[in-house]
Order: C-alpha cells, then structure tokens, then sequence
C-alpha cells in the first residue's frame, strides 16, 4: 500500500499526505519517537511529496491514549523537520493544512 501512495504522488500532483498516527504504523517494530517510521515513511514522503503536499495531523483524539500524548505526537515530527529550512517546517506543520482547508 505504501509503494501506491508513493505512485500517486509521483503521478498526481492534487494528491497531498497526512502524516499523523505514527503508533499505528510503527506497529510493534517500533515505539516513540519512531525512528523507524521516520526512516521508512516520512523521509520518502518527503521526497516524493514535497514540503507543500505534507501534512502533520494528530490522530486526535486517539493520540491522547497513548503515553507521550498530544504534545508528543507534535514533538515527533518537529524534530524530524527540525534540519530542514523554514518553509518545509511551515509546510508540514501547518501552512499546507491552511492552504488546503484554509485558516482557522
């Protein structure tokens, strides 16, 4: 399924990705900060999709079960953005959600 979402992206451009819930994709290979989800999701997402079709979402309200909580979750993808330039940062942690549904 991940190698269609990668096709997608690279044959639609109106196609955008929401990176949230990565308890879920981490599975019992993986826990917080998912490093491994990073490495085998994200940063191809990344490359496929770009800053402007990546999104962060929470998994709200799911996120709030787990231990590292809501504020965990948006610490795990800052700081897999944390080397990249400002505007990625925006991208992914907001600017594209707002361009897409815009601002609240």
């Amino acid at each position: 399924q991940f190698d269609m979402v990668c096709q997608l992206g690279q044959t639609h451009d109106n196609v955008h990705v929401k990176i949230s819930a990565m308890f879920r994709v981490a599975g019992q290979h993986g826990s917080y900060p998912f490093d491994n989800v990073k490495k085998q999701r994200f940063d191809k997402l990344l490359e496929v999709y770009g800053p402007n079709r990546l999104m962060f979402g929470t998994d709200f309200p799911f996120i709030t079960e787990q231990k590292y909580g809501y504020k965990g979750g948006v610490d795990v993808v800052r700081s897999w953005v944390e080397d990249k330039d400002e505007n990625v940062k925006d991208a992914i942690m907001g600017g594209t959600a707002e361009r897409l549904f815009g601002a609240w």
